[in-house]
């Protein structure tokens, strides 16, 4: 089936048909269930199709997302950057899920021939908009371009990237710089949330993830995508 799964465990997912990554990751729960006879296999798809399982406690010291870029994901700098949107949003949603913010942020870009990118940086103002994030991370991006002589940063070489998010805040303490249009802002994301619960988080979208690939789902999840304690 794929590195990573033991023989026996093999040789039980192609007794049930699956005999490829691709199977393994559109297989529905209840199927990779019996055939795995646990209840690891509901696991799997989940965190194959970007689910959190792995959540145990409120008590949060980080949070991040990462996507590995296949090669013809690549070939495209727009939609390197959609998937970079993709997972500022992915932290967003986990914000607003356990009523956080946070002040730290970082993101990292892995490229061809084992180079490396990082940044990191602190806000004043806890936030938890996720289009915000991206902009800023595009906005820091964008500055150290200036300072390496124009050198892309995005680039059609990178093979993974990840953003973390840490330095928490409790989004019911507000402070008073945040009551005004912000306060609005978060309302009405607040609102929109709820929606997506109830009638599900791809009937709603924002005007943003309005692409022509669904990057998320396009994206090969690797190991799992739980939050780091």
């Amino acid at each position: 089936v794929g590195p990573g799964i033991a023989k026996r465990m093999a040789h039980r997912l192609v007794e049930h048909g699956i005999n490829s990554p691709l199977k393994l990751r559109h297989t529905p729960p209840h199927l990779l269930r019996k055939a795995c006879q646990s209840i690891i296999g509901e696991y799997w798809h989940y965190r194959l199709n970007f689910r959190e399982v792995d959540i145990s406690t409120d008590d949060y010291q980080q949070m991040q997302a990462m996507r590995q870029v296949s090669k013809a994901q690549r070939a495209s700098v727009d939609t390197i950057i959609d998937i970079l949107r993709a997972l500022c949003l992915q932290l967003e949603k986990r914000m607003m899920k356990h009523q956080l913010r946070a002040h730290y942020f970082g993101y990292h870009f892995s490229y061809e021939e084992n180079f490396s990118f990082d940044d990191k940086f602190r806000t004043n103002i806890a936030m938890q908009d996720g289009i915000a994030l991206f902009h800023t991370i595009l906005d820091r991006v964008k500055l150290r371009e200036e300072e390496i002589d124009g050198i892309k940063i995005i680039n059609n070489t990178i093979t993974a990237m990840g953003v973390f998010i840490t330095e928490f805040q409790d989004s019911s303490i507000m402070q008073l710089a945040l009551w005004d249009n912000k306060f609005r802002e978060d309302n009405l994301r607040k609102v929109v949330y709820n929606l997506k619960d109830k009638f599900g988080h791809e009937k709603i979208l924002h005007a943003s993830e309005m692409t022509e690939t669904s990057v998320l789902k396009d994206v090969i999840g690797f190991g799992s995508v739980k939050d780091l304690f």
